[in-house]
């Protein structure tokens, strides 16, 4: 893994040596990466000591706390004036951006846009895993909790970024895939989840409609959340308004040199490199964001295939620390590629943290004595 993120940024330094440029975006990719991994060892180290252990579930459980928080305060900065101002007060993030007329789109804590839809999505898939593998009776308590936290991610969630829908379509595929497949016992028990999933719908898509009906603010947010269902009902088709922009955001290199190695831009360079003497394009370079075109014109086929190398090593990682979770890890790594598709993203900050849990976690946790502990495996 230390080895496919030194070989990316060499390839990135490479393009822009090559080219006479100084866009440094990835070029310290591997410094950035040892950035989270030591961020995420520090989270764990703080669960651990708060909650006296540390495993999968906690860390995933405080994930879904944090995207939860995440949507409620973007609901507070969206209906409450006094916060929002509060809040812009003493953090930049791209505010004024955000809340022109044009925009006006939610954004919670440092959330906002593809950033937090790609956040929202991973959690997703983590959350129904952890949905799918509750059998211990003290533990099925906590379902209804989860299936609500679902549920507000998904309706808030695609408030802020429609990247999350990503998210609720693997994680429902996930859970399918896993009834299928997956174990027996575990699949009886499911039946219940099922259950209470309807009975929660039964009742709260009524309540839904009501609001929807009668608060037109409502109403223009989730018609923005589920555009294309509302399009697919009304016009039959799947019909989206950033999907004109995206199309148009395709854009392919136009000869062999930046194909291998790219041009050296990640960033717009208009107005920020003064020899830039190419044509002006809004946005990112070559007013691209789709993030396999974005990776390619920065450092080529050889930088995309070496940086997705180092993305399968990285789940490759993961999966070996967690036997029998394999099936969440795998479809993390299917979401950044998926996404990659619309914006360009780094999924490593999700895993991050799962890849140091070991090394925070205590060799003598209650769950060691039932399964090989992942400290226990990274050590071997």
């Amino acid at each position: 893994m230390v080895v496919l993120s030194v070989l990316f940024s060499l390839d990135c330094g490479l393009s822009i040596a090559l080219n006479g440029v100084s866009d440094y975006a990835y070029v310290f990719y591997f410094a950035s990466m040892f950035v989270w991994l030591f961020a995420g060892y520090a989270v764990c180290f703080t669960i651990r000591a708060l909650n006296g252990k540390i495993s999968f579930e906690i860390l995933t459980n405080y994930l879904i706390a944090v995207c939860v928080m995440q949507c409620a305060v973007a609901l507070l900065n969206d209906n409450v004036i006094g916060f929002r101002t509060w809040m812009d007060s003493w953090v930049e993030q791209g505010q004024n951006f955000l809340n022109s007329p044009k925009v006006h789109r939610m954004y919670g804590f440092g959330a906002s846009l593809d950033t937090a839809g790609t956040r929202f999505s991973a959690v997703l898939c983590l959350l129904a895993f952890q949905l799918w593998n509750i059998q211990d009776a003290e533990k099925k308590k906590w379902r209804l909790l989860y299936i609500c936290a679902f549920l507000f991610i998904t309706v808030v969630g695609n408030m802020i970024a429609r990247t999350t829908l990503a998210g609720v379509v693997l994680s429902l595929g996930l859970i399918g895939a896993l009834f299928v497949f997956g174990d027996k016992r575990k699949r009886e028990g499911a039946q219940s989840l099922f259950t209470m999933l309807f009975a929660i719908l039964l009742v709260g898509l009524p309540i839904y409609i009501l609001a929807y009906n009668n608060n037109l603010d409502l109403r223009r947010k989730t018609r923005f959340a589920f555009e294309g269902f509302f399009s697919l009902v009304e016009k039959g088709t799947w019909d989206v308004s950033s999907n004109e922009t995206l199309k148009n955001m395709v854009v392919w290199p136009d000869n062999a040199k930046t194909w291998i190695i790219g041009d050296g831009y990640f960033d717009n360079p208009y107005g920020a490199d003064p020899y830039f003497i190419g044509k002006f394009t809004g946005g990112y370079y070559m007013g691209s964001d789709v993030g396999y075109c974005r990776f390619i014109f920065y450092c080529g086929l050889l930088g995309l295939l070496t940086f997705s190398c180092f993305m399968i090593q990285v789940c490759i990682t993961a999966v070996s620390l967690y036997p029998g979770k394999g099936a969440v890890f795998w479809t993390l790594l299917a979401l950044n590629f998926i996404v990659w598709m619309k914006v360009s993203t780094d999924m490593f900050v999700i895993f991050a943290p799962y890849i140091m849990l070991p090394f925070a976690k205590k060799l003598t946790d209650p769950e060691d004595s039932d399964e090989e502990s992942p400290t226990k495996v990274m050590l071997r």
